[in-house]
């Protein structure tokens, strides 16, 4: 039997090597069909790419309007993380869970997390940020890999997004454009601003698409501002 101190080590080597063996996995040849301007409209069914840092929907939300978003992979289709299965709500499976606690432990202190980051660091490149675009947001929500990320313009910091997964009704507090994004880590240089998706490798690596629907709603005591 594995001592209470063994097992934490032995889940997060585990999840190092899950991590690895995702970096370095070759992609299978599904093919990309480009993405042009969506011009959503509300109500109608429309689908956002995982590959892109930002989807840009066309639709303007009202400030305090409650609107229900729901997301899915659409029939047939598939929905990635280099070779990593996930569903808006993040990846699934045991690999998938090791997978999104190797990415989140890669900004940790301890001996497993430095050496992800290492790791990391030899894919991505020296100086480029190893963690996930959003960990969670202003509810306290937890976002993982691919997670369906809403935002108002192209603003990813905490008091801005909103994890919505499969479903989530939200309230924006200020009215400006939908955006919405597979969260994932940056991959790019720089900190902050458009050049953190510069050359990524780890939005390139993701595949398929979801399908988004949009639709205003009475706002409910359960709704949460975006």
């Amino acid at each position: 039997m594995f001592s209470t101190r063994t097992l934490p080590c032995l889940t997060l080597t585990f999840a190092a090597l899950a991590l690895m063996v995702s970096c370095a996995s070759p992609l299978p040849p599904i093919p990309r069909p480009p993405m042009t301007a969506i011009h959503a409209k509300m109500g109608v069914p429309f689908q956002i790419a995982a590959w892109q840092p930002w989807n840009d929907t066309g639709i303007i939300l009202k400030k305090g309007q409650s609107y229900k978003i729901t997301s899915k992979i659409p029939e047939g289709g598939v929905y990635k993380d280099s070779t990593i299965k996930c569903t808006p709500d993040g990846p699934t499976g045991c690999i998938g869970w090791l997978f999104d606690l190797a990415g989140r432990d890669a900004t940790g202190n301890g001996w497993v997390s430095r050496r992800i980051a290492r790791y990391a660091e030899q894919k991505l490149g020296e100086g480029k940020i190893h963690r996930l675009r959003i960990l969670r947001d202003r509810e306290k929500t937890r976002a993982s890999f691919l997670t369906l990320i809403a935002a108002i313009g192209h603003n990813d910091s905490e008091g801005n997004v909103h994890v919505v997964g499969g479903c989530r009704t939200i309230i924006p507090r200020a009215s400006g454009e939908l955006v919405l994004f597979s969260n994932d880590w940056p991959g790019g240089p720089g900190l902050e601003g458009e050049s953190r998706f510069i050359g990524s490798r780890t939005y390139a690596n993701n595949q398929g698409t979801l399908e988004i629907k949009l639709s205003e709603c009475v706002t409910t005591n359960k709704s949460t501002q975006l």
